[in-house]
């Protein structure tokens, strides 16, 4: 497989997120607003009879955020300009890679939330413990979710391969995401955790900038030319091509 089509598959990886989610979301069902956590009977009560929607949610999400680790190397891959700094590059990946295990953490402590939640309606701390832990876990994401859109953001505007809208956007977006993470002691307003500001318009507008740039990807991987491998290196080409000029 040639270079251009790896990029081309990587850029297909950050499109796909987007109907996915819609999908999980669609299907699964609307959640209803839930009593705050500072009233645990009732919060849980209400998350009880919920759980199984808002679980297709967390597995829906927590798959396709697999697709995006697919994105990112070839994000990496599109834009890398030899002798150039790594560090742009390493934080797209390791922000990518922490937004992964955040993820991927964040649900496991979702389902033992549902799971205890179903067993016993008599542990309404431990519900509530269980589920500050998990929109604590999500909103930490914001943070490598922000690097990985720094890091983006100065590829694309030293490659400049992509529109440098993209460039430009993803440099604003991330201090904007970043600051999300900073929403964790807020206990009241709409800011406050786990609230749909700071849970959701964050991870909305990460999908949509993704989304974008897998489309760029796309199209600029049809109108650039394939990569042909460089057997100069290889033996048996090299005797070949002595041959010829021997022959000739």
């Amino acid at each position: 497989m040639s270079r251009i089509h790896d990029i081309r598959l990587a850029g297909w990886a950050g499109i796909i997120p987007v109907f996915t989610i819609a999908f999980y979301f669609t299907a699964s069902g609307t959640l209803e607003a839930t009593p705050p956590l500072d009233s645990p009977s009732a919060h849980l009560q209400t998350f009880v009879q919920q759980s199984h929607i808002a679980m297709t949610w967390q597995v829906g999400v927590s798959l396709t955020l697999v697709l995006y680790l697919w994105f990112t190397a070839g994000l990496i891959e599109a834009t890398h300009v030899p002798g150039q700094s790594q560090i742009p590059a390493r934080l797209v990946g390791w922000g990518a890679a922490t937004v992964m295990a955040l993820s991927c953490c964040c649900f496991a402590v979702y389902m033992a939330t549902a799971f205890q939640g179903e067993l016993s309606v008599n542990s309404p701390d431990l519900i509530r413990a269980l589920l500050q832990a998990s929109v604590l876990l999500a909103t930490i994401s914001y943070g490598p979710m922000a690097l990985l859109l720094l890091g983006g953001g100065l590829l694309l505007r030293r490659s400049r391969v992509l529109p440098s809208w993209l460039a430009t956007s993803a440099l604003v977006l991330a201090p904007l995401i970043g600051l999300l993470t900073f929403t964790v002691p807020i206990l009241h307003g709409p800011l406050a955790s786990g609230t749909f500001i700071s849970l959701t318009v964050g991870m909305v507008l990460f999908t949509l900038w993704v989304t974008a740039a897998g489309i760029a990807l796309v199209r600029w991987s049809y109108r650039a030319q394939p990569t042909l491998p460089d057997t100069s290196s290889d033996p048996l080409s090299s005797s070949h091509a002595a041959r010829m000029d021997q022959s000739s």
